[in-house]
């Protein structure tokens, strides 16, 4: 019902699916997108509480941060809605978006909240290897004589996203 425009018919099934299955973060994602599909107010907190728990089980996962900083925009919560996009661009390895949005939430947060805190990691982070984009502080590995490793094409999974980790990784060894 979702997908034909009647988002509100279907927010009961999605809703007793997560009775069902409440360790099942994608459902959780899917019942909060539906609620700020609704475009309804009253669904606003209710969506924040599925997004905020879906998060608590998979961290990595772009859209719930995206709809989260859309539900946080709703209620007028500026930094928390930059905070959550700049989550977002940072589980999808974009860095300087995600510095970018996190020095805007952190502006716009208490200082010292644990939002802010968290602010400035994403602020100090720096990563590992930015190879894809020209840029790489540590030697290649073809530099230290060590062995890459790909995998075949037709191994690769659906989420390219954690491809990506994936030969991270075995550039440097981890």
């Amino acid at each position: 019902k979702v997908e034909m425009g009647n988002v509100n018919e279907g927010l009961v099934p999605y809703q007793q699916a997560v009775k069902e299955l409440p360790d099942a973060p994608l459902i959780r994602v899917a019942l909060g997108a539906a609620m700020l599909g609704t475009e309804n107010p009253q669904y606003v907190s209710a969506a924040v509480n599925e997004l905020q728990t879906a998060l608590l089980q998979e961290r990595d996962n772009a859209f719930a941060w995206y709809e989260l900083a859309q539900a946080y925009g709703r209620m007028g919560q500026t930094g928390k809605a930059e905070l959550a996009t700049a989550e977002r661009f940072f589980v999808q390895e974009a860095y300087p978006a995600a510095m970018q949005f996190a020095g805007r939430a952190q502006r716009l947060l208490p200082q010292g909240s644990t939002d802010w805190q968290r602010a400035a990691d994403i602020l100090q982070y720096q990563p590992q290897c930015a190879a894809q984009r020209g840029v790489c502080p540590r030697p290649l590995p073809e530099a230290t004589g060590a062995r890459i490793h790909f995998e075949p094409a037709g191994n690769r999974s659906v989420d390219d996203q954690h491809d990506r980790r994936r030969i991270g990784r075995r550039l440097h060894g981890l």
